[in-house]
């Protein structure tokens, strides 16, 4: 008959006793062999070495998450730049229409007022819309720049993590040359050897996201300069937008001005007639 199974913690977790598998061999704290604790040393490593393989993965997928998101802003940016132009081609074809051909301002309905208007409220519409497309282009190169200093944090890391398994490899070869025990000595030099291994693998992976890290910082940094230099053609054409506003405005003010003087010629028209009218009957 088999041997039972061994019973389950109560709240989950790891046993504290001496309790064992009926199916394993029992070690107490303190009688592990030397190449069980090794096997346990290289395990860990393997696993610390699986985590920053993770950690560098998610940072992958991270970098080319923002260059889909950079590459929407510029598209975005690409459509307003089309947009402004567009307005600014409209409103030069309007002003080199000479004064001479320009229908007199006494003819200046209700529903071009409204249009002009319309127009105005538009203009300074796509100004804010500007502008706030700037401050996100800014924020966006904001989060490159902090994810390029994680990156940098992480290959430090790295770094630190390759140190520590040399101490490894270290405290491996001089554990094989005090050792007595030809068994033990061959086991440990198959461990150095794969350790060593493992070791020469590190800094080559180290050595790959150095490159990784800084083709990225080089990438974030061209799109700071696009960014920035796109930041400043927004502000030009923000500040083109708000002199093609003065413009109308002072034009609208120029036509209320103009209606004014007609208003005043036309009275006086009248005025006059009324008096010829009335010296022609004295007459």
């Amino acid at each position: 008959m088999a041997p039972p199974h061994p019973r389950r913690p109560k709240h989950g977790g790891l046993r504290t006793d001496n309790r064992h598998h009926p199916y394993q061999e029992r070690k107490l704290p303190g009688h592990e062999t030397k190449e069980d604790r090794h096997k346990y040393q290289i395990t860990n490593l393997n696993n610390l070495q699986k985590r920053n393989k993770d950690e560098l993965q998610k940072a992958a997928d991270k970098s080319k998450a923002d260059e889909r998101e950079i590459e929407k802003l510029r598209k975005r940016a690409d459509e307003d730049d089309k947009e402004i132009r567009k307005l600014r081609q409209q409103l030069g074809t309007r002003m080199s229409i000479p004064p001479a051909e320009r229908q007199p301002e006494i003819k200046v309905t209700t529903r071009e007022q409204a249009a002009t208007e319309e127009y105005a409220k538009f203009q300074e519409s796509l100004i804010i819309f500007g502008t706030k497309a700037v401050q996100e282009q800014r924020l966006r190169a904001e989060a490159a720049e902090q994810e390029v200093s994680r990156l940098r944090a992480l290959g430090e890391e790295l770094e630190t993590s390759r140190a520590v398994l040399q101490d490894q490899v270290a405290h491996f070869e001089l554990a094989m040359v005090t050792s007595a025990d030809d068994y033990t000595r061959s086991a440990l030099e198959a461990q150095a050897k794969r350790s060593i291994s493992m070791v020469q693998g590190y800094q080559n992976d180290v050595a790959r996201e150095k490159n990784t890290v800084e083709k990225l910082r080089t990438t974030v940094a061209d799109r700071d300069r696009a960014l920035r230099g796109s930041e400043q053609k927004s502000k030009d054409q923000a500040i083109e937008l708000q002199y093609a506003q003065t413009q109308l405005a002072a034009y609208k003010r120029r036509a209320e001005n103009e209606r004014e003087v007609a208003n005043e010629q036309a009275d006086l028209i009248k005025r006059l007639n009324k008096e010829n009218s009335r010296l022609a009957k004295m007459s």
